[in-house]
């Protein structure tokens, strides 16, 4: 009760956790502005935050961590603070793609910071260490978002019109095609937070035709010998 429902448009990020200020990029220096999300007025300005433009950029949950991803195929990760003027200070540059950063995410919970490229590899980096992970197994195509369930710890990949759920050690859950055109892909994302052991649990995937769908993950075991299947 009382809640709002807040919404930006492309490359506009609200920090969180207070969600009243946000970050806009699509400017030709590369820099990042600061407006306010009650009244629209401007705050500020972020500069050099790469040698390339931003393509993409995550906040942690409490919004002290300010991940930045660009066309130089870099992550940047990002110290945030909040005085008398927003300021940035890098932590670490993260290196190992060599395509485009099309999505980012960071899970406190977990401690991973998640990021997908234009040529379908997805990374998991320690957010404490700032070190790579591993590799999750090759996407066919352009990753354009990854989330991390921070309660179980699944990591959910799109491309195109497929979703992928992995464990957080990497390992394919299960696949699933959305809609049979390549022309409805994946625009959203988004899981329920309920309990893990909780079967209601589901996947939401919002579609370029303006569909919603619900997903729910469902473990099959193979029994071998003379149990049933």
């Amino acid at each position: 009760q009382g809640e709002k429902v807040l919404a930006l448009g492309h490359q506009k990020l609200f920090i969180p956790p207070k969600n009243q200020k946000y970050f806009t990029w699509n400017g030709p220096d590369y820099s990042v502005s600061i407006w306010s999300a009650v009244d629209d007025k401007f705050l500020g300005a972020l500069e050099y935050l790469h040698d390339g433009p931003l393509s993409c950029a995550a906040f942690s949950d409490d919004g002290t961590i300010f991940v930045t991803g660009s066309s130089d195929t870099l992550i940047n990760v990002w110290a945030y603070g909040r005085g008398r003027s927003e300021q940035c200070q890098l932590k670490a540059t993260l290196r190992g793609h060599r395509a485009k950063i099309t999505c980012l995410y960071v899970s406190q919970a977990y401690s991973l910071i998640c990021s997908g490229d234009e040529d379908g590899q997805c990374f998991v980096w320690d957010l404490n260490r700032l070190v790579f992970v591993r590799a999750l197994p090759t996407h066919q195509s352009r990753i354009s978002m990854v989330k991390v369930n921070d309660l179980s710890g699944e990591i959910l990949t799109c491309s195109e019109n497929v979703l992928r759920i992995f464990t957080v050690n990497g390992h394919l859950l299960g696949i699933k095609t959305t809609s049979t055109s390549l022309t409805d892909p994946i625009t959203a994302l988004a899981y329920s937070r309920g309990p893990e052991w909780l079967d209601s649990n589901i996947i939401l995937t919002g579609h370029r035709n303006g569909n919603i769908k619900a997903w729910s993950l469902m473990l099959v075991r193979r029994l071998k010998g003379n149990d049933l299947e």
